[in-house]
């Protein structure tokens, strides 16, 4: 048995079902068919993909607004599908209560069926016949509810399904392809690190057996010298000892032979022997004071020496005690001797070096980069130890919140050279941005450029960074890189503030880039300039006071009008002012244009409801480019706007009071007809419209 399609999507709370079923139950009576739940729910079926093709294949909905369905969150779903998808929406109002503004946002511009005074039977005759006129009607924009429009959408949403499939599949193909990347990369980051560390660990040991050989020969070569001073001594002691002694025997000989010499000769004896006494005295003080003199000379000599040694040994030694130290990973010790070795000789650039390297383990960055930069100003060539790397990026950092940007900066660049796999912290994208603002503030683009380059590598979903580049493009005279760049700005969030002043700044590079004269041009104060003028039962076209004005007097019904003379376009820029006169809010105007003919064309329209859409008549059928959005940058009511299209291939771009509000990507016209346009929703609407221009971009 063949499914009956149906016409009617009822949506409604379910405190509301009574209600609901009385609704179904008249337009069912006058063989309307209706979708309404639980009823036409399947047994064993998914609820939600239920409910999403009953929305989908309904060509009305009817909305029982109530103060339950009003905050439904189901309820709500349910509209905006419909709203989205461009179904007619009436709501019927069993409650007096306002829309929600999440209700709000879907059906502000919906005419109301109001069934507040009971009964209910006396409402739904006019529902009936509402929903009736609206399944019968055709030709207006947003309500065409023929096939066509459903087989677009589907083609669409098939195009946009295995766009996603696309995307997601080349995704995941280059997530893998970036593991594998990242993990091969790993793998040669480990191998070089171990062979590093081996190659390191290699030269520390070659090195400690080579400071410990020099020790051993040095200390070898100091006991071999205090050996051969002690034996020099020892000898000259001996020889000094071997003197005295034979002196001495020389003394005691003489001394007989002046006593025997004596008994001979008392008087000769006593004279010679008082003479060679004196004598005895005179060298004996003399001979001792000479070796005095010479011994403590070589003592002060000696002692001098050892001073000199010792008090440069120190220093060095010091060091060698901290380095060791810092191997054994003794940090408090090892700053210690690191200290004493500094204090000793203040321009030993190594153990600034080293003590640095260790306020590197101990995480205090501010003094491992103080002492990294002392021992480069002493010795520029010094060997940097790559563990600085991280000291020199947090270092950055710190620098960076004191709004210092060149320092952090230069200690990045830095880091990366002493370890250009290091993870850049996410914060220095800041950094960037903020060096090339001041870049930027002082006319150097191309260098701002650069920094917010930089940034954006970093953190490429950050919308200030693409702004901030895209209005240094603007100032070095790039449009195409700025327009992209602020485009891409609006897709990534939308913040009010940064919008605005994105969306004015594409505005302003749009106008910058047309032609300094426009190729066809009217200001409608002549009634000859081939718009013509015509009186109608549905519709009146008529210049008046240096304006061209369109009225429409028949509801459900679109009006356009084209100026022949004007020419066809491919790319173009066309600008005019236009304004509501009088009317409904919900009655558009606005321009048509790659016209072929009165059945394919595409058109922008306004409202007095700030909202903007974007249609296209294929073969006397609509499609909705964008429908119905509400734009803070539409003037609302009956006050004037200016608009601007540019078509460039299959983009349509719009902007309106020189805000760019939208870009929109269509291929099935390159080519046609400029001109104005009017749709009747309700009773009659009036527009008038002023100043048209149109540049060729080709």
């Amino acid at each position: 048995m063949n499914k009956v399609p149906h016409k009617v999507f009822i949506c409604y709370a379910s405190q509301d079902t009574a209600v609901a079923e009385a609704v179904c139950g008249a337009l069912e009576a006058s063989h309307i068919k209706c979708w309404i739940a639980p009823r036409d729910v399947l047994p064993g079926t998914e609820w939600a993909e239920t409910i999403v093709d009953a929305l989908d294949e309904s060509q009305v909905i009817v909305l029982i607004l109530s103060s339950y369905s009003n905050t439904s969150p189901q309820v709500i779903r349910e509209v905006g599908r419909a709203a989205s998808n461009g179904i007619p929406i009436i709501p019927f109002r069993i409650d007096n209560v306002s829309p929600s503004k999440a209700m709000d946002f879907f059906i502000s511009r919906h005419h109301f069926l109001d069934a507040l005074t009971p009964p209910i039977e006396k409402h739904l005759q006019r529902l009936t016949e509402t929903t009736q006129q609206i399944l019968s009607r055709k030709g207006i924009p947003g309500e065409d509810i023929e096939i066509a429009e459903a087989e677009e959408r589907a083609r669409r949403e098939a195009e946009e399904k295995a766009r996603k499939e696309a995307e997601e599949k080349a995704r995941k193909e280059a997530e893998e392809a970036r593991k594998a990347k990242e993990a091969e990369e790993k793998e040669k980051r480990e191998t070089e690190a171990r062979a590093k560390k081996e190659a390191e660990e290699k030269a520390k040991k070659e090195a400690e057996e080579a400071r410990k050989a020099k020790e051993a020969e040095e200390k070898e070569k100091r006991e071999a010298e205090a050996r051969t001073k002690k034996e020099a001594e020892e000898k000259a002691r001996k020889e000094a000892e071997e003197a005295r002694k034979a002196k001495e025997g020389e003394t005691k000989a003489k001394k007989e032979a002046e006593k025997a010499a004596r008994e001979r000769e008392k008087r000769e004896s006593k004279e010679a022997a008082g003479v060679h006494a004196e004598a005895v005295k005179a060298k004996a003080p003399l001979l001792k004071q000479w070796w005095v003199w010479s011994g403590g000379g070589v003592v002060l000599v000696v002692i001098i020496f050892l001073l000199v040694f010792l008090l440069r040994d120190t220093a060095e030694a010091h060091y060698n005690s901290g380095a060791a130290l810092l191997e054994e990973g003794q940090y408090e010790e090892a700053i210690a001797e690191f200290c004493k070795a500094i204090e000793m000789n203040p321009d030993y650039a190594i153990a600034y070096h080293d003590r640095g390297l260790v306020y590197c383990y101990r995480e205090e960055y501010n003094l491992a980069v103080e002492d990294l930069n002392t021992a480069r100003q002493l010795n520029p060539d010094i060997e940097i130890n790559p563990s600085f790397a991280i000291a020199c990026h947090e270092h950055g950092l710190i620098c960076s919140s004191q709004d210092d940007y060149d320092q952090a900066l230069a200690d990045l660049a830095l880091a990366l050279e002493l370890n250009p796999d290091i993870d850049v912290d996410n914060k220095y994208a800041d950094v960037y941005c903020c060096h090339g603002l001041t870049h930027s503030e002082q006319g150097s683009y191309e260098q701002a450029i650069a920094d917010f380059n930089q940034a954006i590598e970093l953190r490429p979903y950050a919308p200030d960074f693409y702004y901030a580049r895209g209005y240094a493009y603007y100032k070095l005279g790039d449009p195409d890189m700025a327009t992209a760049d602020l485009e891409k700005c609006l897709d990534l969030y939308y913040d009010p503030d940064r919008a605005k002043k994105a969306r004015e700044l594409l505005g302003e590079i749009a106008i910058a880039g047309l032609p300094s004269k426009p190729a066809f041009e009217d200001d409608f104060s002549s009634s000859t300039s081939d718009w013509g003028t015509y009186y109608g039962e549905d519709n009146e076209n008529y210049y008046d006071n240096g304006k061209y004005h369109m009225r429409g007097n028949t509801s459900n019904l679109a009006h356009f009008l084209k100026n022949q003379n004007a020419g066809q376009y491919t790319d173009f820029a066309l600008v005019i002012d236009a304004r509501l006169v009088s009317g409904s809010y919900t009655c558009s105007y606005g321009v048509i244009f790659r016209l072929q003919d009165y059945d394919n064309l595409y058109c922008v329209l306004i409202n007095g409801n700030s909202s903007y859409q974007v249609y296209k008549l294929l073969n006397d059928k609509w499609y909705a480019l964008k429908t119905w959005t509400k734009s803070d940058y539409i003037n609302g009511g009956n006050s004037t706007n200016h608009i601007m299209v540019i078509c460039q291939d299959s983009k349509i771009k719009v902007y309106i009071n020189g805000y760019y509000i939208d870009t929109i990507t269509d291929s099935s016209f390159s080519k046609g007809y400029v001109g104005l346009m009017i749709e009747v929703q309700q009773a009659s609407v009036h527009a008038a419209f002023d100043d048209i221009k149109v540049y060729r971009l080709d």
